[in-house]
């Protein structure tokens, strides 16, 4: 994937945008306290040397690493990449998770690479990111978008099909600083606590069990997934944030025990409920057969 193009500068932020360092490998362990992150790869990837690029408040800055495994001959290298954008050189309305997701999927297409249907979230670190699969001859990439406060984080993992890929997502190590990187302020989306999956599980194919992601369930992948239409006097009465959904998918494709995690307020909360009871789904899998999976989706809201 290029990275080049992702990032544009319409001007120059006030401030000269954030003050980043490149940041240092130490033993397996990527640490970039100016970013607020340390990361740890697979432990078939190693990784190279830390970048930074452009100059604050002249050229837009990106932080970027790469985690490379072995050369393997007729498939694709197994390959980890980050990297963080500052969002101050973007408009202030184009800062969001969505918008973000929207400039790779294009740059992507621009590329030669075929989207894969979007899945709800990816989880890294215990928090949800955003997620868009891709596919270019024999590589298969996922890509984990997330806009905090001034930086989108950006993961990229690939390999040679879903699975491998996953794999690599699944034995990457997170942590991020709240404070310095803005990610996760309000926590992250707790993973004990999903909706009620005591409940029969619903629709053709189903085992009558609520499942989990993980290396052996699926997820599933939107199908239909309509915005919130909010209200709006509750617009005007609130700063951008995000709302956080719990909901099960059931072997039928369909939401149900759809309920707020986190919110802003009650009527934004509702408009966000209200939209995921209309997103379709094709189902999760398990062994290939469709099962009822429990999964989290974000909406971004901005004034």
């Amino acid at each position: 994937m290029s990275q080049d193009r992702v990032t544009i500068a319409p001007s120059i932020p006030r401030g000269g945008g954030p003050r980043w360092e490149k940041g240092a490998v130490e033993g397996r362990t990527y640490k970039n306290p100016s970013v607020g992150l340390e990361l740890t790869p697979a432990p078939r990837l190693e990784f190279g040397t830390p970048e930074l690029n452009g100059s604050p408040g002249t050229v837009p800055q990106i932080v970027r690493i790469a985690a490379l495994g072995e050369l393997k001959p007729h498939s694709a290298r197994d390959v980890m990449m980050f990297y963080a954008d500052a969002l101050a050189y973007y408009p202030s309305g184009r800062r969001s998770t969505d918008d973000y997701m929207r400039r790779i999927v294009d740059n992507q297409q621009n590329d030669g690479y075929e989207p894969i249907e979007a899945i709800p979230y990816g989880m890294l670190g215990g928090i949800a990111f955003a997620r868009h699969d891709f596919k270019k001859g024999v590589a298969y990439e996922i890509v984990l978008v997330k806009a905090c406060d001034t930086q989108a984080l950006v993961f990229i993992f690939a390999g040679a099909d879903e699975e491998t890929v996953s794999e690599l997502s699944a034995a990457t190590e997170l942590k991020l600083d709240p404070a310095t990187s803005g990610c996760v302020s309000n926590g992250p989306i707790p993973q004990d606590k999903p909706p009620n999956s005591s409940s029969s599980a619903t629709g053709p194919g189903s085992d009558g069990q609520v499942y989990r992601v993980s290396p052996d369930v699926k997820p599933p992948r939107v199908i239909s997934s309509p915005q919130p239409d909010y209200p709006q006097e509750a617009r005007k009465e609130h700063t951008p944030g995000q709302i956080v959904i719990w909901m099960i998918v059931g072997s039928d494709g369909r939401p149900r025990d759809v309920k707020v995690n986190r919110g802003i307020s009650p009527e934004l909360d509702q408009a966000a409920v209200d939209a995921a009871e209309k997103w379709r789904f094709q189902p999760g899998t398990k062994e290939g057969k469709p099962v009822s999976v429990t999964i989290a989706v974000e909406f971004d809201f901005r004034p």
